[in-house]
């Protein structure tokens, strides 16, 4: 909760500055333009930069206090879940479903835990693969003969 809180914080000065610095440019606009307006206008960037990093930094902080433990616990609750219980089921599907397709003839799910294409441009890279390992076959057939290997022969050189 101190987390959210700080990230808040950040975020509030950051539209702080962004508004500051929106004044400052309608100013130069305006024709208001001295060394000190250039000069705060670029330390409200450099404020900005920072502030941006910063709450990106807490962001990541809140993502490294998940341990394999509270990850295993998570998925046991909701694989052990009551089926029944729709709130239950839809966390499944937010779970491990990345997404569904549903044609007229047939349906498409892409899952969360596969770096697998979906499976309409998968047939199409099996295919692919397939013409690939037969056209390797053929270049790799002849070389294998002994009759075809440098080594073997002894006048040619290897």
């Amino acid at each position: 909760m101190k987390e959210d809180t700080f990230i808040k914080s950040l975020e509030a000065k950051r539209t702080t500055a962004l508004k500051a610095t929106e004044n400052l440019i309608s100013a130069i606009e305006q024709g208001i333009i001295t060394e000190q307006t250039k000069t705060r206008l670029k330390e409200l960037e450099c404020q900005i930069s920072q502030l941006d990093f910063d709450i990106e930094q807490e962001k990541q902080k809140a993502y490294t206090f998940l341990t394999p433990e509270k990850i295993k616990d998570y998925l046991t609750k909701i694989i052990s879940g009551d089926i029944e219980n729709q709130t239950i089921r839809k966390d499944i599907i937010k779970t491990f479903i990345r997404e569904i397709i549903l044609y007229n003839d047939r349906i498409i799910i892409t899952y969360n835990f596969t770096d697998l294409t979906p499976v309409k441009n998968r047939n199409i890279m099996l295919k692919e693969i397939k013409a690939v390992k037969e056209e390797v076959n053929k270049q790799i057939k002849p070389a294998l003969l002994k009759d075809y290997v440098s080594y073997k022969k002894e006048i040619s050189p290897p």
